[in-house]
């Protein structure tokens, strides 16, 4: 939408509200001179529900960008920046996307319903044609404020389906900076020996550009000390963490004039990424009849730092120089062993597994089996 064109429109309407015919006279070149009339402009329209063949429409991006950051009202509802009275701030990035038929239940070609609430000046408008099911991209389009000082605006835009908000305080021309809200939605994740963070901008950087961030670090909540400095980026590695400890941070926000509040507190634990186990032990074979032997272990001290999920057996019939599987993997920590040959002796060895993989075989036991009778 020609957010721009209706502004300098509506400023023009105020000051020369006591000489209506000269402001429609002006209106009318400014629109013809900004191209409002071309093809994909938007027309004024009325209220949702009479635009010709009306398509229920949803914005589904929206961007701004006030010359020194970039931000989502979609992603962040209600988020504040800071610009200079007299100055332009640009929506780079305006898209909707068309429903799949009309409310006259047709796909044929027909338009859809805007309205934009610029600090009380509103405005509704049908958009050129569109189809079913399409994507349409506005912008870019550059928003002026020539009469506002010292004060916050909010602007929402609507369309049948949803609406985006986003305030703007403006400075008088020399206002000193201020500086940035804290940094928002602090995650903090735990790795090997280290801990990696991740923040959003603040909703607010303040009237000039972010310069960079701190870290603060504690081994116990509300009690974060300094820890570093980053430039103007959204995340930081901590790599001076011991695993199995777990650490609370809180980062601030950078400008000029000075350093933000603290933001939200997140921790975590480093630690180290599972392996395979480690065998298990106190394997014992008993003969029970020249055609069984029963088994028994214990679980390994050590899993890997991930859950048993089974043990592998083995068995060998010449003490140890071949080795054959009994079975690929059993939940228990026993194993009765049937038909096998009287008076034979039997080598056996297990492995424990989980998620990672097998471990080494355990030490070995034998039996032998009892004499027919």
């Amino acid at each position: 939408m020609q957010h721009l064109e209706q502004r300098y429109v509506a400023e023009i309407v105020m000051t020369l509200n006591n000489s209506h015919w000269l402001a429609v006279v002006l209106v009318s070149i400014l629109l013809c001179s900004f191209g409002i009339l071309a093809q994909n402009a938007f027309a004024m329209g009325p209220p949702p529900g009479s635009c010709s063949n009306e398509y229920a429409a949803t914005i589904v991006a929206f961007k701004i960008n006030n010359g020194t950051q970039t931000f989502d009202p979609i992603a962040n509802p209600g988020v504040t920046f800071e610009e200079n009275s007299h100055n332009t701030y640009l929506i780079t990035e305006e898209t909707v996307h068309i429903a799949n038929q009309s409310s006259q239940g047709n796909t044929n070609p027909g338009s859809y319903w805007e309205h934009s609430d610029y600090y009380n000046f509103q405005s509704s408008s049908c958009s050129s044609s569109v189809s079913p099911n399409q994507y349409v991209n506005e912008g870019p389009s550059s928003i002026y404020d020539a009469v506002c000082g010292g004060c916050l605006q909010q602007v929402t835009i609507y369309t049948v389906r949803n609406s985006v908000t986003y305030n703007v305080q403006w400075l008088y021309a020399g206002a000193t900076s201020t500086v940035p809200s804290p940094p928002q939605n602090l995650q903090a994740t735990g790795g090997n020996a280290q801990v990696s963070l991740s923040w959003s901008i603040p909703s607010n950087i303040g009237n000039s550009d972010i310069t960079g961030y701190k870290i603060y670090r504690s081994t116990g909540s509300g009690t974060e000390t300094f820890l570093a400095t980053t430039g103007n980026v959204l995340s930081y590695t901590d790599g001076s963490v011991t695993n199995g400890q777990t650490y609370y941070y809180k980062v601030t926000a950078l400008n000029s004039a000075g350093e933000s509040p603290q933001s939200n507190e997140a921790n975590a634990t480093p630690s180290a990424p599972p392996t395979a186990p480690q065998p298990p032990t106190g394997l014992k074979a008993t003969t029970v009849s020249p055609s069984q032997i029963n088994l028994s272990w214990t679980a390994p001290g050590n899993n890997g730092g991930s859950a048993i999920t089974g043990y592998k057996i083995e068995r060998s019939t010449d003490g140890g120089t071949t080795w054959n599987t009994v079975i690929a993997s059993t939940a228990h920590s026993w194993y009765s062993d049937y038909f096998l040959s009287a008076s034979t002796t039997y080598t056996y060895r297990v492995s424990t597994i989980n998620a990672i993989g097998t471990s080494l075989p355990s030490s070995t036991a034998s039996a032998t089996t009892s004499s027919a009778t």
